[in-house]
């Protein structure tokens, strides 16, 4: 629109388009996303952390993430500059998720590997994975059957 792109180059250079569905939709992703943010933060910011625990990230899909992945990343950062007392759990992602995250999370969204860890890190208490993941009860034992847990 400034006329400082030539248009014929453009062309030349959209031979390939790749459309990505939201984070929201890619909720594998989001595990592999998060990690990856947070050991970079950790390596930027000179924190030494220990790695993201499975709870964490189990938390972590109570938000919708409309900001994609450049959200998902600025979130990281904030959270590995805010640790403090030398570990991030679940209840730290909580905190710091936005006010409206619970809200707006749809517990349908929740994949198979977050039912497992937060059955894992609850040590198979059912409504305290039910509370790490936000969703109820009656939820989470759908959810259990779905996927044959």
């Amino acid at each position: 629109a400034a006329g400082r792109f030539r248009p014929d180059l453009y062309y030349r250079l959209n031979v390939f388009s790749v459309k990505l569905p939201p984070l929201r939709d890619r909720p594998s992703d989001l595990e592999v996303l998060a990690r990856h943010f947070f050991k970079q933060a950790c390596a930027d910011f000179e924190n030494h952390l220990p790695p993201l625990p499975d709870d964490a990230v189990a938390a972590l899909r109570l938000h919708r993430w409309p900001g994609n992945v450049r959200e998902l990343k600025n979130f990281m950062e904030r959270l590995v500059l805010s640790a403090s007392g030398g570990a991030v759990d679940a209840e730290a992602v909580r905190r710091a998720l936005p006010a409206k995250a619970l809200e707006t999370a749809p517990p349908a969204r929740v994949d198979k590997e977050a039912v497992e860890g937060a059955m894992r890190e609850s040590g198979g208490d059912k409504s305290r994975a039910a509370q790490l993941l936000g969703i109820s009860r009656p939820t989470l034992y759908r959810h259990l059957k779905a996927y044959k847990l």
